[in-house]
């Protein structure tokens, strides 16, 4: 449950390239796994939570949700989306 985290963090904090562009889409895709109707997979298997890893799953999506949507400061959600609007990455949006 916690691998994605540690992808994005990785993602998120290089140190040698521009990772700005990179926070929304990053943040999107790791709001959509931590939701708890996104399967759970270990070496492609899905798994089975627990009552109380369900629970942090749950409180985890809230406290996501609550930081990059609904209590994002508008300023740094603008520069996040003028950076992503200007990295060739994201050409196709």
């Amino acid at each position: 449950m916690l691998t994605p985290l540690a992808l994005c963090t990785d993602m998120l904090q290089a140190s040698k390239t521009v990772t700005g562009s990179q926070v929304l889409p990053v943040m999107a895709k790791l709001i959509a796994h931590s939701e708890s109707t996104y399967p759970v997979k270990y070496n492609k298997e899905v798994l089975q939570l627990t009552i109380e890893v369900a629970a942090a799953r749950e409180e985890m999506h809230r406290d996501l949700v609550r930081r990059y949507c609904t209590d994002a400061p508008t300023d740094k959600l603008e520069d996040w989306i003028v950076a992503m609007m200007l990295d060739p990455r994201y050409d196709a949006l």
